[in-house]
């Protein structure tokens, strides 16, 4: 069986496909590819693979690009460190979500998940059972408070109560909607985990909720201008490569 790797990360490229070779000593990794441009450039030139693993939110845009720039019927298991994409990620022959950070065990299952549909495209067509089950295991994962640690206190905050969230100097701040922050103990990936759909990964250093969105608006290189409904004097730009993932989500939450 042949397997192609998309993930932008090198080193969790490499460790996938470790993972891989562990999991199945016969699947063969045919590409490690890092990027959408990259992706379509090889795929125009080579044989498709029997499965992708790829990783959702790339350098240069969302991986679901790919896929439907080939009308792709291949089957794929994403694996990202973002809950929000689970719906979409099936209308594009996506078999399996796995979030990071993932384990041995989750690829070795994901693996025996593939291998146990013989005829995919009908799967796709009767596998609604095991969507809805995928979704419900990611709504049960998102955290209803975040503890805040304040002296000898540990204070839960209401996630619905978080506006914003920031990577400052390393460290993450939950914003409130009354402009308060407070220090956390997660990272920006844990916490964009635990929160789930309603808020969106502006970028490396900001989370915000849906609720926290005034408007958008157009902003210069085909980037887009997030504007809060509370008090927050930082401007939140959202890149041209995710500008479009962004307005789905917009509409969608």
């Amino acid at each position: 069986m042949k397997v192609i790797i998309i993930e932008d990360e090198v080193l969790m490229s490499q460790a996938l496909k470790e993972e891989i070779r562990l999991a199945d000593p016969s699947i063969q990794v045919v590409a490690q590819l890092t990027s959408i441009k990259e992706s379509i450039d090889y795929l125009e030139n080579h044989a498709f693979p029997d499965l992708f693993f790829a990783d959702i939110e790339l350098s240069d845009g969302v991986s679901f690009e790919i896929f439907k720039h080939f009308d792709n019927t291949v089957p794929i298991i994403f694996c990202t460190a973002y809950n929000q994409y689970a719906l979409d990620a099936f209308q594009v022959y996506g078999i399996d979500y796995l979030l990071k950070p993932f384990d041995g065990k989750a690829i070795q299952a994901a693996l025996a998940k593939f291998k146990s549909l013989a005829n995919f495209q009908a799967a796709t067509t009767l596998d609604y059972q095991a969507i809805a089950q995928l979704l419900t295991n990611i709504h049960k994962a998102q955290k209803i408070s975040i503890l805040i640690h304040r002296g000898d206190q540990i204070i839960p905050f209401p996630t619905e109560q978080i506006a914003i969230a920031q990577l400052e100097n390393g460290v993450v701040y939950i914003i409130g909607f009354d402009a308060k922050r407070h220090p956390i103990n997660h990272s920006m990936d844990k916490l964009s985990h635990l929160l789930g759909g309603q808020f969106y990964r502006v970028n490396r250093q900001y989370l915000i909720n849906r609720k926290a969105i005034k408007h958008a608006s157009q902003y210069f290189a085909r980037k887009i201008l997030i504007q809060p409904n509370f008090k927050f004097k930082e401007q939140l730009v959202v890149s041209k490569a995710k500008a479009s993932d962004f307005l789905h989500w917009l509409e969608n939450h």
